[in-house]
């Protein structure tokens, strides 16, 4: 165990810490070994183990810190005045250009923040060769705020991927840093993550077997949908269709499929390395020629932006009439997480979300979490903001601005929004001053479900841009968040209503 203050010190080989304006302790732990699930003193869950081991990430150093007291200091060089009470500067041993690195911050309460490198060798180390050092600089719980226990508003200490007392640990990974041909990284990395685990299908969704995974649509399956009305999901960012929508009960996803007859269907897309409009092409083009589909369309988050070019509000879509599209926390206006500055907290809150609130079973939870590592890769490489995916939800965004033409009256538009104030864990999580406290000074008073904020899904009456009149909004306290709304009852008798007229 080091102490941890201004002076730099050694906390265990190559690795230094220093704290300008802190005092504590840090304790190095013997890392995880990769792929097993070893007891450590943070107890990942096998959903985190198998994600990071799918994402090829290998922790190389777990610290322990313990910061007791906040002391008056001068500001830490390099770092932003703003930050210089609470941060800790961490050098780690510099790789190279072949080999990422990242940390992972957990801290009391479970929340989760991710930090790429901030420079190279900072606080006056060598920049290369021996010695060379890449620095991170992590911020910590302002003092005070610390708990010494994580119970959530239901008293569950063990629903998380990781459980801790109240510590912050500091995991340091490496991974491979590859780039294709013209050098860049970004762009690649999603890609050909999202074309091998994530492509394109247009699947079966009922309430059986073929939920989890069902079947692809074929020839024979497009003149079964073209019989009749369908409904189609589309999921949102990192996720999948039995991750967006797996809270619907089985008797629902029955009564939808008695409504429409059999045909309910879900679009699996990429959705980090290609735009909404592009996920559209695909399908439009896998449908093919002949009558054009009769579907009403439910989504959440990011797929709604889908739902809409499917709506034909970004140009005509062949193939395709939509009757009802649902919009289930979509930004439809954006979302300030999306804008290049604040994608890093969009990344912290959602694996925030997961580690307090998994939300699903281990193998759906892991799913998410790997599309969530390879957009944290993507944030070392160069920036996820610049992934076309991400930045359609961007609020001044090219793309988002191209499809703010009022909706198409022929459409019937519902909105499913929330306002969420944290309680219990999340509250302590969300509150004290780590880099998540950001999303409180970009989104300030606005009224927001964690992720989007509440009036962007639906716009307002006096709104030229507005999109729905009368969407169902959840109050604080219904203690509904941007990854829950569709556990809700109150959103299965909404969907009853107005997909299948009960």
């Amino acid at each position: 165990m080091a102490r941890i203050d201004a002076t730099r010190r050694e906390v265990a080989p190559g690795y230094w810490v220093t704290a300008p304006s802190l005092e504590g302790d840090v304790e190095a732990h013997p890392a995880a070994p990769g792929g097993t699930r070893a007891p450590t003193i943070e107890q990942p869950t096998e959903a985190l183990v198998d994600a990071l081991d799918a994402a090829d990430m290998r922790e190389v150093q777990l610290l322990e810190v313990r910061a007791r007291t906040t002391r008056p200091g001068g500001p830490t060089r390099g770092a932003p005045p703003a930050e210089a009470a609470d941060t800790v500067m961490l050098e780690v041993p510099d790789l190279g250009d072949t080999v990422g690195q990242v940390v992972m911050a957990v801290h009391p309460g479970g929340a989760v923040t991710w930090h790429p490198p901030a420079d190279q060798s900072s606080l006056g180390g060598p920049t290369r060769g021996a010695g060379a050092t890449t620095t991170f600089r992590i911020r910590l719980p302002e003092a005070g705020t610390t708990p010494t226990t994580d119970p959530d508003a239901d008293g569950d200490t063990q629903r998380g991927l990781l459980g801790l007392a109240g510590s912050t640990l500091l995991k340091v990974f490496v991974f491979p840093l590859l780039r294709d041909a013209a050098g860049r990284a970004v762009q690649s990395l999603a890609g050909k993550w999202e074309a091998s685990k994530r492509p394109p299908r247009l699947r079966w969704y009922g309430p059986g077997a073929d939920r989890a995974d069902g079947a692809d649509v074929d020839g024979e399956g497009l003149a079964r949908l073209r019989e009749g009305r369908g409904l189609l999901l589309v999921h949102g960012t990192f996720s999948t269709a039995v991750a967006g929508f797996g809270q619907l009960p089985r008797d629902l996803l029955g009564d939808l499929h008695h409504a429409y007859g059999g045909r309910v269907v879900a679009l699996e897309h990429p959705s980090m390395s290609i735009s909404p409009v592009d996920n559209v092409a695909w399908l439009s083009e896998r449908l093919g020629d002949g009558p054009a589909l009769d579907l009403d369309v439910l989504t959440h988050s990011r797929g709604g932006l889908v739902g809409r070019v499917l709506a034909g509000q970004a140009g005509p879509v062949p193939g395709v009439k939509v009757g009802t599209l649902v919009y289930g926390a979509t930004p439809n206006h954006g979302t300030p997480l999306a804008d290049p500055d604040h994608v890093g907290t969009y990344l912290d809150r959602l694996t925030s979300l997961l580690n307090l609130f998994p939300g699903g079973p281990s193998d759906v939870v892991r799913v998410v979490l790997e599309a969530l590592m390879t957009a944290v890769k993507a944030t070392v490489t160069g920036g996820i903001a610049t992934l076309p995916g991400i930045s359609a939800m961007a609020p001044e965004g090219e793309w988002l601005a191209g499809v703010r033409s009022a909706p198409d009256s022929t459409v019937v538009h519902r909105a499913i929004a929330a306002d969420y104030e944290p309680t219990g864990a999340l509250e302590v999580a969300f509150k004290h001053r780590v880099k998540d406290a950001i999303v409180d000074r970009v989104m300030g008073p606005i009224a927001n479900d964690l992720v989007v904020p509440t009036i962007g899904v639906s716009g307002t009456d006096d709104d030229p841009d507005a999109i729905v009149a009368d969407p169902l909004v959840f109050a604080p306290e219904d203690g509904v968040h941007h990854s829950s709304i569709f556990a809700q009852p109150r959103t299965h008798a909404a969907l009853r209503e107005w997909l299948t007229g009960a």
